[in-house]
C-alpha cells in the first residue's frame, strides 16, 4: 500500500515538457509511481483542478540564524519551497569561535537585517553548538527543519577565523593564511558544503560602516579559494560583484579554474554568456523577480551613508552628513545626534536638490507614520508638494518625530517586471534568486517569489507554466549541482507541491512580532498553494501546518552534490569576449563616474574606487 496519492492533477513535472493528466504515489518517502496509479494508499489528495509540481527550490537564503528559532523556515515552507541553499553571500554562522560571535551577528544585522537584539537570544545567548563549519552541519542534520537545507561556507566567517580582527581591516591575507582557508574551504566541501559564497558589493559593510571582510579580499585570495573549490571537484562559487571581484577578474576566475559560478556574471551579454557555455563554462546569473523593496528609516542610516539604492544611483551620496551616525547603535544615540543644532538643516541643504527631489524623494513610499499618519502610502514628493516641506523636513517628521518608528519605503535592483519576464523566457541560462528570504526580516518580504512567479508572470505575464516550474525546481537544483531534486521521477524523493493555476500569488505584506523578543518582521502569505510535501510528509495542507513543529521534522541536510564536470580540453576563451567584458566594466565604471558627477566617494577596501559599482 502507498502511503500517500495526489491523484486526478495536472503534472508538470520540472523538466520543462508539457504537463500532463496523472496522479503520484509515494511510498517510505520517495515517488514509486507516476501517471495511473491503481495502488490504494493510507491517504489521497484529489488534485482536480490542481497543477502537482516538484517541490521549488530556493538557491539564495539566509536561513542559518532562523533556522534556529523557526524550523518550519517560514514563509518560504508555505510558499511551496522544498529546498533551500543558505550562507549564500558570504555571511554563514559558521566557522565561528566563541569569542567572534558577537562580531558576527553584529555584521549580520548591518547587511543582512538580522537585528542582533533578537538574533543573539534566538541563538541561545551564544550557546550555538558549533564552531567549524563541519560542526554546524552536523548541527543542521541534528536539528532537522520542515524542508531541506544545502549550506555554504561564507568568506567572511572564514577570513574571521582565521585573521582575527585584521580581518576587517586593509591588510591583505598572507600565504600561510591563504592556505589556512583553502584547507577550511576543502574540509567543508569534504564535510557536505555546496561550495562557497563571497561578496564585494559595497552595500556589505558592518560595525562601524566598516566593509565586511571579504571586500578586503585581494585577487590571489579569491583565486586561491577557487582552486580549492576546483580541487575538491564539487562546489560552487556564489558571490556579488564589487571593485576586485569585477567582471573582468570573474572572467579570469573561471576561465582558470572552470568553478561553476551563480549569483554573478562576468557580463550581461547574451552572446558572451552563450560562449562561455559552449566552451564548458558553468556561468549562472540569478534573476530576481520581485522588485526590490526595503521598509527602513532613520533608525537605520544604511542607505543614506553607505550605499544608494539601485534606481537612484544618479542622486549624490550624504557620505559626510550620515557616516558618522553608522556607528551609533543605540536609539537614544541616534535621536541625540539627529537633534543636533545643524543635522536638519545640513540635511535639507545637501537634498533640496534637482537630483533628489526628481529621482529620490518620488520614490520614497512613507508606510508607517505615528505622527501623521494621514501621509502613510504617499511618496515623500507628494507629501512635500502638498505642504510647502522639503523632502528632508518630510522624513524628518516620519522618522525623528516618532522616535524613529516611522518607517518608508526604498527601492533597489530590477524595477521593472518585464526585463525579469524576458530573462525567464530566454533559453540562455538564467536562474532564479537574490530574494534573501531569512534576512530583511523587518525590511522586505521577498520570500514569496514562487506566489509572484506562478502567479504574475504565468497568469498574467504569459510565461509559460511549464517553464516557470522548470525555473523554480530543476533549473534552480542545477545551479548547485543538488542530485535527484526538482523533478519527478520515479525514485525521486517525494517533494511535492500542489497548487491551484487560477489562483495562486504571493499574498499583501503584513508586520508581525513572532522573531525572539517580539521583534518584528515583514511576511506574507501565499494564496492558491494547498498542499506542501517534503521527502513524502505532508507539512502545510489548506495553508496551515499539518505537522508538529516541536517534533521531528521531515526536512534533510543535503551533503552530496553533482561533481563539477570539467571539459577534457579546455577551450581558451576568444579574446573578443575578454574585450568585451572588459569594455562593459569600464562603461559601468565611466557612468558611476557620471552620475556622481566624477567625484565617487572613496571605497576604504580600494582607495579610488567608488562604493556603488
Amino acid at each position: 500500500m502507498l502511503d500517500l496519492k495526489i491523484r486526478n492533477g495536472t503534472i508538470v513535472n520540472g523538466t520543462g515538457s508539457p504537463a500532463f493528466a496523472g496522479d503520484v504515489g509515494v511510498r517510505s518517502g520517495r515517488i514509486v509511481d507516476i501517471g495511473i496509479v491503481d495502488e490504494a494508499a493510507v491517504r489521497e489528495i484529489d488534485a482536480s483542478g490542481m497543477i502537482v509540481s516538484p517541490g521549488f527550490i530556493d538557491t539564495h537564503t539566509h536561513f542559518d540564524a532562523q533556522l534556529h528559532w523557526d524550523r518550519m523556515l517560514t514563509p518560504s515552507a508555505w510558499y511551496g519551497v522544498t529546498t533551500a541553499v543558505m550562507g549564500n553571500c558570504g555571511f554563514p554562522l559558521a566557522p565561528c569561535r566563541a569569542q567572534d560571535r558577537e562580531f558576527l551577528l553584529k555584521t549580520l544585522q548591518h547587511v543582512e537585517g538580522i537585528e542582533f537584539s533578537s538574533s543573539w537570544p534566538g541563538l541561545h545567548s551564544g550557546e550555538w553548538g558549533y564552531e567549524s563549519f563541519p560542526e554546524f552541519l552536523d548541527y543542521v542534520e541534528r536539528n532537522n527543519c520542515a524542508i531541506n537545507l544545502a549550506a555554504q561556507i561564507g568568506h567572511t566567517p572564514l577570513r574571521t577565523w582565521v585573521m582575527g580582527p585584521e580581518a576587517a581591516t586593509s591588510r591583505t591575507a598572507t600565504d600561510d593564511e591563504i592556505a589556512q582557508m583553502c584547507d577550511m574551504v576543502t574540509e567543508a566541501l569534504d564535510a557536505g558544503a555546496a561550495g562557497s559564497s563571497t561578496t564585494g558589493i559595497a552595500g556589505s559593510a558592518g560595525i562601524g560602516g566598516v566593509p565586511v571582510p571579504s571586500r578586503w579580499a585581494d585577487e590571489r585570495e579569491l583565486l586561491a579559494l577557487c582552486h580549492a573549490i576546483m580541487r575538491a571537484r564539487h562546489g560552487r562559487l556564489q558571490g556579488t560583484l564589487g571593485t576586485v571581484l569585477n567582471n573582468p577578474f570573474l572572467l579570469r576566475l573561471v576561465a582558470e579554474t572552470g568553478v561553476p559560478v551563480t549569483g554573478i556574471a562576468p557580463t550581461r551579454n547574451d552572446d558572451v554568456r552563450r560562449a562561455l557555455s559552449d566552451f564548458g563554462y558553468q556561468v549562472t546569473p540569478q534573476v530576481q523577480i520581485i522588485p526590490g523593496s526595503i521598509r527602513t528609516g532613520l533608525h537605520d542610516p544604511f542607505y543614506f551613508a553607505i550605499n544608494m539604492p539601485g534606481g537612484a544611483f544618479s542622486v549624490p551620496q550624504l557620505h559626510d552628513l550620515f557616516g558618522p551616525v553608522v556607528s551609533l547603535e543605540s536609539k537614544e544615540d541616534l535621536l541625540a545626534h539627529y537633534r543636533t543644532p545643524d543635522f536638519l538643516d545640513r540635511f535639507i541643504a545637501d537634498t533640496n536638490i534637482d537630483s533628489w527631489n526628481a529621482k529620490y524623494f518620488p520614490a520614497l513610499r512613507i508606510n508607517k507614520a505615528p505622527t501623521r499618519p494621514d501621509w502613510e502610502d504617499r511618496t515623500v514628493a507628494e507629501i512635500a508638494q502638498s505642504t510647502g516641506l522639503t523632502g528632508a523636513e518630510v522624513l524628518y517628521e516620519v522618522c525623528v518625530a516618532s522616535d524613529l518608528i516611522g518607517r518608508f519605503t526604498i527601492h533597489f535592483g530590477i524595477q521593472d517586471p518585464l526585463m525579469s519576464l524576458d530573462q525567464l523566457r530566454s533559453t540562455n541560462g538564467v536562474g532564479l534568486g537574490l530574494h534573501d528570504a531569512g534576512a530583511h526580516l523587518a525590511q522586505m518580504a521577498m520570500g514569496s517569489w514562487p506566489g509572484r512567479l506562478l502567479g504574475s508572470f504565468v497568469r498574467d505575464g504569459g510565461l509559460p507554466l511549464e517553464r516557470a516550474v522548470q525555473h523554480a525546481t530543476s533549473l534552480s537544483a542545477a545551479q548547485f549541482g543538488i542530485l535527484h531534486r526538482g523533478m519527478l521521477i520515479s525514485g525521486w524523493p517525494a517533494d511535492i507541491v500542489v497548487f491551484d493555476p487560477d489562483t495562486i500569488r504571493d499574498g499583501p505584506i503584513e508586520e508581525v512580532d513572532d522573531l525572539p523578543e517580539g521583534a518584528a518582521r515583514l511576511i506574507s502569505e501565499p494564496i492558491g498553494i494547498e498542499y506542501v510535501v517534503v521527502n513524502g510528509t505532508i507539512i502545510r495542507s489548506h495553508g496551515k501546518d499539518a505537522v508538529d513543529v516541536e517534533g521531528p521534522l521531515p526536512g534533510l541536510l543535503l551533503r552530496d552534490f553533482e561533481p563539477n564536470a570539467r571539459p577534457p580540453v579546455r577551450h581558451p576563451i576568444p579574446q573578443w569576449i575578454v574585450d568585451e567584458v572588459t569594455r562593459e566594466w569600464d562603461d559601468r565604471v565611466a557612468y558611476v563616474m557620471q552620475v556622481t558627477g566624477g567625484n565617487p566617494p572613496p571605497d576604504p577596501a580600494q582607495p579610488g574606487k567608488s562604493l556603488i559599482l
